[in-house]
């Protein structure tokens, strides 16, 4: 395996799609500075990333949301670009800071539609476009600056589960071709509308979730 040439990278990665990325890059040959995970107990696919990491011979934090901690990961790397795939933290700005070509994160909804969680629900109940965005990371969540994205197609049958699995596949698709342009400092990035799409917490699904269907309602 030959090192690709690109800058040393540190993956933030959690779920299926932060376990593909993890085996394309160390497959794929890049100089990966560091990994970061979810602990255990907040984790998805926590098995397969962590023999991963292992297998990569970096440094690797299993990270819950400490900041100050992550800082003092971070610092002695070679901290030249960041990728978060499928990552559940949100990073500080003193983080993002920390990298010369910026972070890119890959998101499972097309911006700037579905902005925050569950993008694969929302996009069917809004009845809006969905796909895949990779982005920069900025202090605003999911509003950087668009590097790539991709529409995926959502049919009659579709549920918000199996749009899901689509949009991991498209995910990683988009991640392979188009984050080593972005990590070469290649990529075109354009800005989105500030003023269009759609944003939604992940407690917003949730309490359709709890809806009472027999409770009292009002007109």
């Amino acid at each position: 395996m030959s090192e690709k040439n690109t800058p040393p990278v540190v993956l933030f990665c959690n779920n299926q799609v932060g376990a593909w990325v993890l085996q394309w890059m160390i497959e794929d040959g890049f100089s990966l500075a560091g990994i970061v995970l979810h602990k255990e107990d907040d984790a998805y696919y926590y098995s397969q990333i962590r023999t991963l990491a292992n297998a990569a011979g970096v440094p690797t934090l299993e990270y819950s949301g400490n900041a100050e901690q992550l800082t003092h990961f971070l610092t002695p790397l070679e901290t030249f670009a960041g990728l978060s795939a499928y990552f559940g933290y949100i990073l500080k700005p003193e983080h993002i800071a920390q990298f010369s070509l910026g972070v890119a994160n890959i998101h499972g909804g097309f911006l700037p539609f579905c902005k925050g969680k569950n993008p694969n629900a929302w996009a069917i109940m809004e009845n809006v476009k969905a796909g895949v965005t990779l982005h920069e990371i900025d202090d605003h969540i999911d509003e950087g600056k668009l590097i790539a994205q991709t529409e995926v197609c959502v049919l009659p049958d579709m549920t918000a589960k199996t749009l899901y699995t689509h949009l991991e596949k498209a995910s990683f698709e988009l991640v392979k071709q188009a984050f080593p342009l972005y990590a070469a400092g290649e990529a075109a990035l354009t800005s989105f509308e500030s003023e269009s799409g759609s944003y939604h917490a992940g407690s917003e699904l949730a309490k359709l979730k709890a809806i009472d269907l027999d409770a009292p309602t009002t007109a």
